[in-house]
């Protein structure tokens, strides 16, 4: 189950999402590589992120003005909501340099459902494949997206959402020409 839904929340809450995340009251971070923990040096993707709410605990008054795309998302999917385990932003700035599509992730390794909201428009596709993660495993890393089927390539459009099963591996390419910038939920 992929469901991709444009227009997900009214025009004017877009604009104001985007204005807020975008300006400098929002608590962005830098993170050295916003794909793995194991990137060689030569592929690190440097990039800006902000934790809203990470194993239910929510860490800035921020999750609390986001969470209704979290209920609405799991809504659309018929998906009971019980809480968000986590939810993220991330911003992403153009790389210089043509870097690798990201490896093959899972966000948690429990079911859960992922709502991922595109805060504007931008280069840099959400790839999600036909591989599962196997519960009562570790997940797999360095997988790559080309070893797979793709379900779904989904390009960053602002108001757009990606509601997807969690367990699928899925990757995003780094933007090149415009800035990236999504607020992701897991669901469970």
């Amino acid at each position: 189950m992929i469901q991709v839904v444009d227009n997900f929340i009214p025009l004017s809450l877009q604009v104001e999402i985007k204005t807020l995340f975008l300006s400098n009251m929002f608590p962005w971070f830098y993170v050295e590589d916003i794909t793995s923990k194991d990137t060689l040096p030569e592929n690190k993707a440097p990039a800006l992120s902000s934790t809203l709410r990470v194993n239910s605990t929510t860490q800035n008054n921020f999750y609390n003005y986001v969470l209704p795309l979290a209920h609405l998302g799991a809504s659309l999917a018929n998906y009971k909501f019980n809480d968000v385990t986590n939810c993220r932003a991330f911003l992403q700035l153009p790389l210089s340099k043509v870097k690798p599509v990201d490896p093959l992730h899972v966000d948690s390794g429990f079911d859960h459902l992922v709502v991922l909201y595109y805060v504007l428009d931008s280069d840099g596709d959400t790839i999600i494949v036909d591989k599962k993660f196997e519960l009562d495993t570790e997940p797999l890393i360095n997988l790559r997206a080309e070893n797979f089927n793709i379900l779904q390539r989904v390009t960053p459009k602002q108001g757009r959402v990606v509601i997807f099963d969690g367990r699928y591996y899925h990757t995003a390419e780094q933007p090149k020409n415009t800035t990236r910038c999504v607020i992701n939920f897991n669901v469970i």
